[in-house]
């Protein structure tokens, strides 16, 4: 999850989150000759070399862990990482995924956001773009289009009747803008364009990524 002001900022600003299910045992299988890949700012921080410019803290919220990462100029030239602040939580310790578990990511994921807010600035009546990447089709890249559809948006509620919102709510904008293989179009001129056109304070983008679990 990326959370920005603009879609060029410099800085990004990213919550990373993983939900860990059934792990796979793989027998037999030659890894010797390959890398492991991570898209997680705090699983790159693997050796001292790494560490210039880098800053690493745990939190502990109960059974999950909340991991933030601030990477200044240095670290972004060590790690091939855009310079910002990167939250990631941790929920593996959860394996049963049962209401329970489920309402303490909730609580986990809310907590690490009013952080980034605060961080950012941004204020409880901004306007918020939501953009979820990847191929509702294929499972494993559906995690952003999935969660799109369950959000719930209301800037056209503060267009046509903004007198029946209630306090607490902000206008909030959703948009799937799928796959290029789909639409033909570059997802970012996508993204680019409704930005210019709904002109949104924040833009908050969903996509799945990859760990080394």
């Amino acid at each position: 999850m990326l959370i920005t002001r603009t879609l060029d900022r410099i800085n990004f600003h990213i919550i990373e989150t993983i939900l860990l299910g059934r792990k796979v045992i793989m027998k037999n299988i030659d890894l010797s000759n390959c890398q492991t890949r991570t898209d997680l700012a705090y699983e790159e921080v693997d050796s001292p070399s790494n560490l210039t410019g880098i800053l690493n803290e745990e939190q502990s919220l109960g059974d999950i862990l909340l991991f933030t990462t601030k990477i200044n100029d240095k670290g972004a030239k060590n790690l091939n990482k855009k310079k910002g602040l990167y939250f990631t939580i941790d929920t593996s310790a959860l394996v049963t995924q049962d209401h329970d578990e489920l309402v303490k990511i909730q609580e986990a994921l809310t907590h690490t956001l009013e952080l980034m807010f605060e961080h950012l600035n941004i204020k409880s009546d901004d306007k918020c773009l939501v953009v979820g990447l990847g191929n509702d089709k294929v499972t494993p890249d559906a995690l952003g289009p999935q969660v799109v559809e369950n959000i719930l948006v209301t800037n056209h509620i503060f267009e046509i009747q903004p007198e029946n919102v209630e306090e607490g709510y902000r206008r909030v904008c959703g948009v799937i803008p799928g796959v290029m293989g789909e639409t033909g179009i570059e997802t970012y001129e996508i993204v680019d364009a409704i930005t210019k056109r709904v002109k949104p304070d924040f833009v908050i983008v969903l996509t799945a990524i990859a760990d080394k679990k």
